[in-house]
């Protein structure tokens, strides 16, 4: 659609050069006036025609090229609405289940049996793959469901190495990881979110569910009535859900190279191509989280709304160039100019 729109830009801008040379050279060059034996309303006609011709190009690439800047600013400004939207969405959607997690764990400091408060846990939130207890030395004891303790068999039971029992145990209101590969039960990326469990004030463990965040997917902009694509990254920049798998990869770590060619240019344009395609990218940080959200649209989505203009610009120039319009204003003006040079002829004689 690019190689399109430039070439009707070409064209164009090549139809207004030639307009303007034969007009110059039908005044400036005399052997114009001689090898064209044409009548004074033949010679008012062609050179009004050619006026109008060049005025409504001109007009047309101004307006068209104005009308491509506001569809830029409009796909900006509304790629960046997204991404605050969307990082604002993310954060109230992680603290909701952070919620979850310390709620559960004053539960359990109530009395309430683990099992039982683990079961109540996974019901009202569903997209927590697993959850555990731990005891006061970092050793799972419950689980939920009860087959991630088979698959846990043979390996240790001690988290003592995740982030979410080092920082999850001195946060009262819970703690939100960043993400990691989970160990049993696929394997797979996840985020943890725990919160502590004490009584009679002393520190008995940690409550933590593994939350998987393939339901982001609800939040993927939509602009123009075109699906944009989705990239979030923890506070790690590692790609925590992404819509553009093949380039994205959950679980990656960007470089500052690659963070830099995500933010995009000066125009809101990725320096770097996606599987041969341009992106508009707006990237906004969560205020709470502290997690990237990048919104994306392809380019050539903001080039069809202007090759859509480029036509209407093209139907516009071929019905005014063909209007009778200008043959009315031919005949009057050398009607006009046919009287006057007979007046002028009478008075002469």
């Amino acid at each position: 659609m690019a190689i399109v729109t430039a070439l009707v830009k070409y064209l164009l801008n090549a139809a207004i050069i030639l307009s303007i040379v034969d007009l110059i050279s039908f005044f400036f060059i005399q052997q114009a006036w001689h090898k064209r034996a044409y009548s004074l309303y033949q010679i008012l006609n062609y050179i009004v025609s050619i006026l109008i011709t060049l005025v409504v190009l001109l007009t047309s690439i101004v307006l068209t090229n104005n009308h491509y800047a506001r569809i830029e600013y409009e796909v900006k400004a509304q790629l960046s609405k997204k991404s605050e939207d969307i990082a604002a969405k993310i954060d109230l959607y992680l603290n909701d289940y952070r919620r979850g997690i310390v709620l559960t764990a004053k539960a359990i400091e109530q009395g309430v049996a683990k099992e039982v408060a683990l079961d109540h846990l996974m019901t009202l939130y569903p997209s927590f793959l697993t959850s555990i207890v731990t005891d006061e030395n970092a050793i799972a004891r419950v689980f939920n469901p009860l087959s991630l303790q088979e698959s846990l068999k043979g390996n240790s039971l001690s988290v003592a190495d995740r982030d979410y029992y080092i920082k999850g145990k001195e946060s009262p209101n819970g703690y939100i990881s960043d993400i990691f590969r989970g160990r049993g039960f696929g394997n797979v990326p996840i985020v943890g979110v725990s919160a502590p469990v004490y009584i009679d004030e002393r520190f008995q463990g940690v409550v933590e569910g593994s939350l998987t965040l393939g339901s982001f997917e609800q939040f993927r902009p939509s602009i123009f009535d075109n699906q944009g694509e989705l990239v979030v990254l923890d506070a790690k920049k590692q790609v925590v859900f992404s819509t553009l798998t093949s380039h994205y990869k959950v679980l990656a770590q960007l470089s500052a190279e690659e963070f830099s060619q995500l933010e995009g240019n000066d125009q809101a344009i990725m320096t770097t191509t996606i599987d041969g395609e341009q992106y508009y990218v707006k990237v906004y940080l969560s205020q709470q989280q502290g997690w990237y959200v990048a919104s994306l649209l392809q380019r050539k989505y903001a080039n069809l709304v202007a090759a859509s203009a480029w036509g209407q610009s093209l139907l516009l120039i071929v019905l005014v160039i063909l209007l009778p319009s200008q043959l009315i204003v031919a005949n009057f003006i050398a009607a006009l100019t046919n009287g006057l040079i007979a007046k002028a002829h009478l008075y002469l004689v």
